[in-house]
């Protein structure tokens, strides 16, 4: 059993590194089921189960690295695209987007208070970290776990039924192109505002960078420690300040956002390497979160799985009802709807299933979903605390 820390922390990063470098060089069929980041979790979670590491030993190294590199994950992660490109997608894009986001946030809201009782304690907090993966992604799953406490065994939880769902999901988004014209007969919808989205060119989205180097990546180390610190002592100090409506964590994630943001429209978002850099971090604390979360913990996933259809369903309805409402054509629910499930990983495939001329408008929704997810899980989270 590992009782030092640093022992624990090196095989917290090994174990990533290990799944990655089998992922790129085998071809097992296991990683079509469970991807990396969901096997990382997994094994960390054997790991504890079989008590590889003392929990209690091994706690003060947990507590001093997990949410340092975290903080510093959030900046890296935004530097990638000058979010003033969004203006691209233009207002009916937008406007369906921010309809399918707010229907997740109202399925994950409605299911959890049908739910609440059966849980367990600080549910809350877990379907909320669902939000952030639902809206924005991994990235801001693991933000969101880290501003509130979720516990590891409801974090498992929630990780299995969004590598579920979201498997389920595409496959359906991706058979949708088959009533593409009873859809839009049945909403009305005017898609010839569509045309003038094929002209925009993918790749100019994303900040075209340098090859990843060593001084770009030890600069973006630096960078990305300093924010980290700088925003984890703002966002305390504010969070005991006036601002005190929110906490220090939760400022800590804003201030992070706020810095990513401006750092992407700034020569910064050239530098090359922060792609690498802030995958190793996020696999890193992703790693470090599930080491402290055994199987045993997982009893109650059955009723998350119920939990996570019924929300899935919500938002499925809701949408249709918006769509209806304000006439959105078929391709623009879909693409809104896998850029807030999926990301900006699976936004372009389903884009692609309709017109692979507008891949773009996947990868541009998938940005904007990165962007709102943190805000919006938070924000849900203050709602479902008073059920």
């Amino acid at each position: 059993m590992i009782t030092t820390g640093f022992y624990y922390i090196a095989a917290c990063v090994a174990i990533p590194g290990i799944v990655c470098m089998l992922e790129k060089k085998t071809t097992w069929k296991v990683w079509k089921w469970f991807p990396a980041f969901v096997f990382v979790y997994m094994l960390n979670m054997l790991c504890c189960t079989f008590n590889l590491w003392d929990l209690d030993a091994t706690y003060p190294a947990y507590a001093a690295v997990k949410n340092n590199l975290l903080y510093a994950m959030i900046p890296l992660m935004l530097i990638r695209c000058d979010v003033r490109k969004l203006a691209k997608l233009g207002p009916k894009l937008i406007i369906t987007f921010l309809c399918s986001a707010l229907t997740i946030c109202a399925g994950i809201v409605i299911s959890y208070a049908v739910f609440n009782d059966v849980l367990g304690n600080n549910s809350a907090h877990a379907a909320a970290a669902l939000i952030g993966s639902w809206i924005g992604g991994s990235d801001n799953m693991v933000a969101v776990q880290a501003v509130l406490n979720v516990p590891e065994g409801d974090m498992g939880a929630c990780i299995i039924i969004d590598n579920l769902y979201y498997s389920v999901w595409i496959a359906f988004l991706l058979w949708t192109p088959a009533i593409l014209e009873k859809f839009n007969k049945f909403t009305k919808a005017d898609t010839s505002y569509l045309e003038s989205k094929t002209s925009i060119n993918g790749e100019e989205l994303i900040t075209k960078a340098a090859p990843a180097d060593f001084t770009g990546l030890i600069f973006l180390l630096g960078f990305g420690l300093s924010c980290s610190a700088i925003t984890q002592y703002v966002g305390g100090l504010m969070g005991n300040s006036v601002f005190g409506f929110l906490d220090g964590g939760t400022w800590t994630v804003i201030l992070g956002t706020l810095i990513g943001v401006f750092a992407g429209m700034s020569p910064i978002s050239r530098i090359g390497g922060k792609e690498e850099l802030s995958n190793m971090l996020c696999f890193s604390t992703v790693s470090l979160l599930a080491s402290r979360a055994g199987f045993n913990e997982l009893f109650d996933a059955p009723i998350w799985l119920v939990f996570g259809a019924l929300a899935l369903a919500i938002h499925a309805i809701l949408f249709l009802l918006l769509a209806k409402l304000f006439r959105f054509d078929l391709f623009s629910c879909a693409t809104a709807s896998m850029a807030c499930v999926g990301g900006t990983g699976s936004a372009p495939i389903v884009a692609a299933s309709f017109n692979s001329m507008l891949i773009p408008v996947g990868i541009l929704m998938g940005i904007f979903g990165g962007l709102l997810g943190n805000f919006l899980a938070l924000m849900c989270d203050k709602v479902m605390v008073l059920f």
